[in-house]
């Protein structure tokens, strides 16, 4: 009988190994691609996936949650700009992410933001305002009950310093962090994300012709219903977010992951600007109370003084009916955004812009 459980135990490791390795080499190429959303994507065929050549300069980076492809076509705005174009946004991203992104690639990459115009959305005064030393390395975690958490949005930017920096410093929770371990398995991830492939490609709500979002960034074309309810749930947490802290002042903002992302764009020779996000009047009301309406003149206060531009997209009009599932932007009116976006951006600052 013992003999029999060793042979099991050799054979069952054998088999894990062999997994692991054709994982590593077979998917591990398009699972990192598909997550990573730090290198610019316009050449994604096969060949360069498992090249898997990443982008040592960017000449615009956009930086947001998924409201961000919604509203920004990154191959048209590399068109009309003649640059690098990496849009960064992907639902439940969070500062920690985009902050060890940004350092990470820094790292091997020093010119990655020289002379870049880095854009991260502003929906409202409330974006990236929570201390840094709380969102160190911090993924998502779920605040509503059909939400999971998001370690692997973190797992292609961290080195074994990094790792274990979020093992030991991250305010996530033990359950977090034990799936990032087991993250750390190509035959896991592989699996899970070969399942949610396959998933998609035979759900026909999921297929990327449906005209009403754009299917980047982890949006969903299903069930809006769902997603509208949603919406409503998490913009009366926001508000009674807004109206339960302490108002917001400069201080909060200097220690806030703001304020980290400002810096190191900015000792990185890049140049950060923040620009206006169309809402649906749910979002919209989030910052419509007196005391909402008094952090953003806080908050654009602060951008002024450090010389961070707002930029605005006048000429774009826009009702309820453009938001499919009131999170996010219609893909009929994206290109549109972007072009008007683009026109605004170079009126701000046309020598930062690329071919100029």
């Amino acid at each position: 009988m013992k003999q029999f459980i060793v042979t099991i135990l050799s054979i069952s490791i054998v088999f894990f190994l062999i997994a692991e390795i054709l994982s590593k080499f077979l998917i591990d190429p398009i699972y990192f691609y598909s997550i990573n959303t730090y290198n610019d994507k316009s050449n994604n065929s096969f060949k360069a996936i498992y090249r898997n050549s990443p982008t040592a300069h960017a000449d615009f980076v956009f930086i947001g949650s998924s409201r961000i492809p919604a509203t920004i076509n990154p191959t048209l705005f590399r068109e009309l700009s003649n640059g690098v174009t990496v849009n960064t946004g992907t639902g439940f991203m969070t500062p920690g992410i985009h902050y060890q992104a940004l350092k990470n690639k820094l790292k091997s990459y020093p010119d990655y933001l020289k002379n870049s115009v880095v854009l991260i959305e502003y929906p409202g005064p409330d974006i990236y305002i929570s201390s840094f030393k709380e969102d160190f390395l911090r993924v998502y975690e779920p605040v509503v009950a059909t939400d999971k958490s998001t370690p692997h949005l973190l797992l292609p930017h961290l080195d074994y310093q990094s790792f274990l920096a979020f093992l030991t410093k991250s305010t996530n929770g033990i359950k977090v962090k034990v799936k990032m371990l087991v993250l750390l398995s190509s035959t896991y991830r592989g699996c899970h994300f070969m399942r949610d492939k396959f998933n998609s490609l035979n759900n026909p709500l999921f297929q990327s012709n449906n005209p009403k979002l754009v299917s980047e960034g982890g949006i969903r074309n299903d069930n809006f219903e769902f997603a509208k309810q949603k919406a409503i749930t998490v913009a009366i947490q926001d508000r009674n977010k807004i109206e339960s802290n302490p108002p917001l002042s400069p201080e909060v903002i200097n220690h806030s992951s703001f304020s980290k992302l400002h810096e190191i764009v900015k000792n990185n020779g890049g140049t950060l600007m923040v620009y206006k996000m169309p809402l649906h009047s749910i979002q919209k009301d989030i910052y419509s109370s007196e005391k909402a309406q008094k952090n953003k003149v806080v908050f654009e206060n602060w951008l002024k003084e450090r010389n961070i531009p707002i930029i605005h997209n006048p000429d774009f009009t826009y009702t309820d009916d453009d938001f499919p599932d009131t999170w996010h932007l219609s893909q009929d009116r994206r290109d549109e955004f972007t072009t008007k976006l683009y026109d605004q951006i170079n009126k701000a600052q046309p020598r930062m812009v690329p071919g100029n």
